[in-house]
């Protein structure tokens, strides 16, 4: 009989590592299955059964580091004063950290069937959880309330969120996700059964879903729990323009004056994102245009892809000012210099416009996010990990899907709607993004609708008909946004809402009445679906909470957010008010500069808008957030960047 140790090395010789993309994470996947299943070996050697037990005794052991796919570290040239395109060698002294294609961290300890790996199924008194659908048709149905928000702030997080999680899908040799049917027993296809009284989908067995991949928890390969993995870097780096690795990012540049590549519409004066002529892109029919960024999912909405168009045309307008400004700078100077600028100005926006509106200004004091108004921020901590933590990208950043409306209007430059489209009607459809005002029109209707309130309840189209119609062959014809949120968490082990609740200074409930800031009719459905309060999925219980003072999220999602927020500042080498690194800061009259940055001054730089509000993501008010012209909106002058000559 082998023993566990030469179990994971008879094994793991099979796959040999290849770097780059999904066919990496493919490998990654199974390495670390392979780990999982010596850990398990391991614990049933020493004759431990218990869970906490096994975990314990896993801690000593690891997988050689030839099979470990974090064994050999990035090569890092610290004299280098930019960013890498793949996140790696931000911290000094952990290489790996916030590159991309690494493991999620945790908040919590997952909480596996089995300990190690199988998905949350059943409940703590031994019994099955509720099905997700039904949990979606009951908890999360239809109910329009607006908001004191914008559209554009839930649309905007979704951006942002782009920039910061991809989880990777157990994928074929190709790097492809598999592909899952209703009849499979394949362990790697976690489905989601149809159930009874479900009549919008009693044409359908289930919701096809396979499970995400499985990674080793940390980078020296101990042995333990199925980790996640995340495609993308762990940075506010502007990764869903510039790429995530630096052979997509070189594919995305024109390689002269540090621009980005673009494409050019006729009849219009402006840039848009190139076109992609292969006919590749995923879920657009053969034929209809479609556009390439750092992001897969760029063409997913056509807000989405007018912002992505956004960022873009910034990018390109630095570029072209600082090659005038320093007309003897190289291509590479160029290109390097205005993404600094645009992440510096898109950080800018998420912590002094963005955030202290999401979490409200009392967190956002508590966890130290709010920009300085003068000198630079001397807080950084090479100690802290960054990492995006699991319970981040799969409930608490998906706060936004209860904010989206059913539609989306066009507003002409007047300020007068012309037009209301359906959600399903810009979905993967990313032509609308500059037909019939286009670009221009959708930013114009998002910064003068008002975005969903806050709360358990999903516009019809995201709980009952996501992605309906796109893709004939999956034996799926429609999916539940919230039920695949609620599918997920379990997936990935996320320990129920309570746990999460109580970390973050409520009540720790012992039954569904003690969820005393979850409205009284939410805790009644909640009594009919969950058998236990600590069965609560997360994302459930987060978004039935009552907004925070003063900001959008619930309590429990505003710590969630608000932590990942502070790692990502605090841990960011390359953030940008940090002043302790010679090579990297911008200099004083720099940084006083992106001070001035705003989110309505993007709008008025990159599109055709005259009159904005100040704040975007808050709804236009005539005392205290007025329309303004964008003659009277702060702009960056960058001759701060003028470099002497002698």
């Amino acid at each position: 009989m082998n023993h566990p140790r030469s179990l994971l090395e008879k094994s793991s010789k099979q796959t040999v590592l290849t770097p780059g993309g999904s066919k990496r994470a493919k490998e990654i996947h199974d390495l670390s299955t392979l780990g999982l299943k010596a850990a398990r070996a391991i614990a049933k050697a020493q004759g431990y059964q218990g869970k906490k037990k096994s975990n314990i005794l896993l801690k000593s052991y690891k997988a050689p580091s030839k099979f470990c796919p974090y064994a050999t570290k990035p090569y890092c040239d610290f004299s280098y004063p930019y960013r890498s395109a793949d996140g790696s060698c931000n911290n000094k002294y952990y290489t790996w950290w916030g590159m991309s294609e690494t493991p999620f961290k945790r908040i919590l300890n997952p909480i596996y069937d089995d300990g190690l790996n199988m998905p949350r199924r059943r409940s703590v008194m031994g019994r099955i959880l509720p099905n997700p659908r039904k949990i979606a048709m009951n908890i999360h149905h239809e109910l329009d309330m607006i908001s004191h928000v914008t559209n554009m702030f839930p649309h905007f997080g979704q951006f942002v969120d782009h920039d910061l999680t991809l989880t990777a899908l157990i994928s074929d040799e190709e790097g492809t996700p598999i592909k899952c049917f209703c009849h499979s027993h394949d362990f790697d296809c976690y489905n989601i059964p149809i159930p009874i009284g479900d009549h919008i989908n009693k044409d359908q067995r289930c919701m096809v879903t396979p499970r995400s991949a499985a990674s080793f928890k940390k980078f020296n390969c101990h042995l333990g729990h199925r980790e996640q993995l995340n495609l993308l870097t762990h940075w506010l780096d502007m990764s869903q323009t510039y790429g995530n690795d630096l052979k997509t990012n070189l594919k995305l540049r024109l390689r002269y004056g540090g621009l980005l590549n673009s494409s050019v519409v006729r009849g219009l004066n402006r840039d848009y994102l190139p076109f992609i002529q292969d006919g590749s892109c995923p879920n657009i029919p053969a034929g209809q245009p479609c556009f390439k960024s750092g992001d897969i999912r760029v063409n997913q909405n056509s807000i989405l892809t007018s912002l992505q168009t956004i960022w873009l045309r910034e990018h390109n307008r630095v570029a072209k000012i600082l090659a005038k400004i320093n007309p003897y700078w190289s291509d590479e100077k160029l290109f390097q210099e205005a993404r600094k600028i645009v992440t510096a100005t898109y950080q800018h926006i998420i912590y002094k416009e963005w955030l202290p509106i999401l979490v409200g200004i009392k967190v956002a004091k508590l966890y130290g996010l709010l920009p300085l108004n003068q000198g630079y921020f001397n807080r950084y901590n090479y100690k802290l990990f960054p990492n995006i933590a699991n319970e981040f990208s799969t409930a608490a950043m998906r706060f936004g899907h209860t904010l989206v409306r059913a539609s989306a209007i066009k507003v002409d430059k007047n300020y007068r709607a012309y037009s209301n489209s359906s959600f399903p009607s810009i979905i993967f459809k990313p032509a609308s993004a500059f037909k019939r005002g286009g670009l221009d029109s959708y930013v114009r209707g998002c910064i003068v609708e008002p975005s969903l309130r806050y709360d358990s309840n999903v516009v019809d189209h995201l709980n009952n008909h996501l992605f309906e119609g796109l893709n004939k062959d999956s034996p799926t014809k429609r999916f539940s946004l919230p039920a695949l949120n609620i599918h997920r968490g379990r997936d990935h082990g996320l320990a129920g809402y309570n746990h999460y609740r109580a970390l973050c200074g409520l009540n720790y409930a012992k039954s569904i009445d003690d969820l005393f800031n979850v409205p009284v009719h939410i805790r009644a459905k909640l009594k009919t679906l969950y058998e236990h309060v600590n069965d609560i999925d997360l994302f459930t219980g987060g978004v039935s909470e009552l907004p925070i003072e003063g900001g959008v999220v619930g309590p429990t999602f505003a710590c969630i957010l608000a932590k990942q927020f502070r790692d990502l500042k605090f841990g960011d080498r390359f953030y940008y008010e940090n002043g302790h690194d010679y090579t990297t800061r911008l200099s004083y009259r720099q940084l006083d500069e992106i001070r001035k940055a705003s989110f309505a001054r993007i709008l008025c730089d990159n599109t055709d808008i005259q009159f904005v509000q100040k704040n975007p993501f808050l709804r236009n008010n005539f005392q205290t957030n007025p329309l303004i012209s964008c003659s009277n909106i702060d702009s960056i002058n960058y001759l701060a960047w003028k470099e002497k000559t002698y």
